[in-house]
């Protein structure tokens, strides 16, 4: 037994070398590194670096570098702990902390998890299906939302049998610090709700006591670390911008969502899947052949069953999902009342955690099968190493194929560029470093707001933005700012819903650029007919009597004609943007 676990410690601390061989891109690039930039550099890293700076200052704090003051709740990132490394470390070692210790949770919940369904067997397998499970490209914004998963059942798990019983509570706990309560965080109390229902019913009420007080104890670390947004909602008395006025809510077709979900997974909770859930198939129909044929199958008969519920539970997942995001769901939300906004069909989060395991069931069941059929022993040994180095040979160009930032970072380190733009490159420190000293004052005595480019990069930079990508905030101040982009929203119905149904980005919008927030020289880019209301946009600020200065990454060639005055513009060899520097006349 002792030489098993010694044996099992081996093996885990070899998947950790391998996930430190993965990052060694990361470190020999530093901020030349390509990272995620929608929902991470775009957003999320700012919500970290203002709530480590407001952290410990009143629910009635405004934080002056959104929206010229924007409400504390406006600034709540998903997860509590990674406020922290943005708090204590510079933004870019913040940002490398927050991929390291993803890849490090991400394999070691799921090899725990493995781990305990084979009761230590299988560690090879263990290993590999960790590894593969670290490597899927996660947002590291979101923490241990969907990655951290695994790491979550094993602890309730674990309580549930009363072994490791501290470890497991400080684990849930820890948990509830390092993840979203709305992105998965409501969902795993709901399932451990239901899981110690289960237990008393099965007269096992100490276990069901022991998991429910679990529960508990995940609900009251996320009362802690989503207070400020718990008094938004229920004690500020500022309505959300979520409540805006006549929102249209846009069903898509059930088929469209259940198919693309059920194949591909989400893009918030990538789990690459499609191989998996093929192979998986195959073998479940296998061994459902052989169970009835050879009763020497009955060995895998436990795995299979596994297997099989797994699979189906990746398939409810996908009916209710698809179902909730339909113009039948739509219907049955409107008449919930306040879970009306709740997502629910978040529970595809789940997804990487089912089919990495189900992955693993399956390649113990192969291993099971070739010791019953397969008569030598080394003949039995030898399948096993192909089908270990196969799918690793296999899935991990496959899944290193599907992360863009990671095949970019590769593709730098011998020496082509495949144009996907670097850290150092998005936040383009040494070219705002310049437009600030140009202006010359003290960022907090004049706001800015951006076209072209995302506020996030001003604010990464230190500058006070009047716009800014947030989940929360004020309705009052959506409105005002639409004033400002009217005319622009009207020329283009997809902007106009974009602003008015979603609104968490409270950008300058332009219908001659679209979407287009990253505009760089390379493909550069202008706008010939742009028409906002400069005098709305002088009183967003007016309020604190601050001077306002338009940062644009395409030119404005009718500036004076709405009141705009090119003041200077910004160039470096090495930047990544051409900006524009504009005043309001």
């Amino acid at each position: 037994m002792v030489q098993k676990k010694k044996y099992g410690s081996l093996v885990y601390l070899g998947g950790l070398l391998l996930i430190i061989f993965y990052l060694i891109p990361y470190f020999m690039l530093g901020k030349q590194a390509s990272f995620r930039i929608t929902d991470f550099l775009d957003d999320e890293v700012i919500q970290y670096m203002l709530s480590g700076k407001y952290f410990f200052t009143g629910f009635n704090t405004k934080v002056a570098e959104w929206f010229n003051g924007a409400d504390k709740f406006a600034i709540q990132p998903p997860c509590f702990l990674l406020i922290w490394p943005f708090y204590f470390l510079s933004f870019y070692k913040a940002v490398m902390v927050s991929v390291i210790l993803g890849e490090f949770f991400a394999y070691t919940g799921m090899f725990l998890l493995v781990q305990k369904i084979f009761k230590g067997e299988y560690p090879a397998v263990t290993m590999t299906i960790s590894f593969l499970f670290s490597i899927l490209p996660f947002y590291p914004s979101y923490g241990l939302s969907s990655i951290g998963i695994p790491l979550v059942v094993w602890a309730f798990w674990e309580v549930s049998e009363k072994k490791h019983i501290i470890l497991a509570y400080m684990t849930i706990c820890f948990w509830g610090l390092y993840s979203s309560l709305v992105w998965s965080g409501y969902f795993i109390i709901g399932f451990a709700l239901i899981f110690a229902f289960f237990l008393f019913v099965k007269k096992r009420k100490r276990c069901g006591l022991r998991v429910f007080f679990g529960s508990l104890v995940l609900t009251v670390t996320y009362v802690f670390t989503f207070k400020d947004t718990i008094y938004g909602i229920f004690f500020s008395g500022v309505e959300s911008h979520r409540n805006t006025p006549g929102r249209v809510y846009v069903p898509a077709r059930f088929k469209d969502t259940f198919v693309s979900l059920f194949k591909y997974g989400q893009y918030h909770a990538p789990s690459y899947h499609t191989y998996i859930m093929a192979g998986s198939l195959l073998v479940i129909i296998l061994v459902l052949f052989l169970l009835y044929v050879s009763p020497r199958s009955r060995i895998v008969k436990n795995k299979w069953f596994l297997a099989a519920t797994l699979w189906a539970g990746a398939v409810i997942i996908a009916v209710f999902s698809a179902f909730y995001q339909s113009e039948a769901g739509y219907w049955l939300r409107g008449h919930l009342g306040v879970l009306q906004s709740v997502q629910l069909d978040r529970v595809y989060w789940l997804y990487p955690t089912i089919w990495y395991t189900e992955a693993a069931v399956c390649m113990a069941i192969f291993y099971d099968l070739c010791k019953v059929y397969v008569r030598k022993s080394i003949a039995c040994k030898a399948l096993y190493c192909i089908e270990i180095v196969g799918v690793l040979v296999f899935m991990v160009p496959y899944l290193i194929g599907k992360n863009t930032e990671y095949k970019s970072n590769l593709s730098r380190i011998m020496g082509k560029d495949n144009g996907l733009v670097s850290y150092k490159e998005y936040y383009d420190e040494k070219l705002f470093a310049e437009i600030k000293d140009y202006i010359h004052l003290e960022p907090a005595q004049y706001r800015v707001v951006c076209l072209g480019l995302a506020p996030a990069v001003a604010s990464a930079n230190g500058l006070y933005t009047l716009d800014a990508y947030s989940t929360n905030y004020s309705l009052d101040y959506k409105m005002k700012f639409r004033k400002v982009i009217a005319a622009e929203l009207d020329k283009n119905a997809d902007l106009e819903w974009y602003f008015d149904s979603w609104g968490n980005r409270c950008y300058l919008f332009s219908a001659e650029l679209g979407k287009s927030w990253d505009v760089n020289k390379e493909e550069p880019a202008y706008v010939s007919n742009w028409e906002i209301n400069t005098q709305a946009l002088k009183e967003l600020a007016s309020e604190t009597n601050m001077k306002t200065y338009i940062l644009s990454a395409a030119e404005i060639r009718n500036a004076m004609d709405i009141g705009l005055n090119c003041i200077k513009e910004f160039d470096q060899p090495d930047s990544y943007r051409h900006i524009y520097l504009y005043s309001i006349l």
